[in-house]
């Protein structure tokens, strides 16, 4: 049981990484946009600990990226 959750988990991670799409009766393909998301998810990932640590909610997180767009 426990293998078979790391292994969900794992899946999850690679499909929200943009490593692999799962398509319904087709199994599993490996994308080809894998490098530059991953990077991307990774800086994400860090925006969201340090907006942590300082306090703010997803919300607020939210608000800053969508002001940081405008020039």
């Amino acid at each position: 049981m426990f293998r078979a959750l790391r292994t969900l988990r794992a899946e999850e991670t690679l499909r929200a990484e943009g490593l692999v799409e799962f398509r319904c009766g087709r199994g599993v393909s490996v994308t080809g946009i894998a490098p530059r998301r991953s990077q991307v998810v990774a800086k994400a990932r860090e925006l969201v600990a340090l907006a942590r640590q300082y306090g703010f909610r997803p919300d607020e997180l939210a608000e800053i990226i969508q002001q940081a767009q405008q020039p």
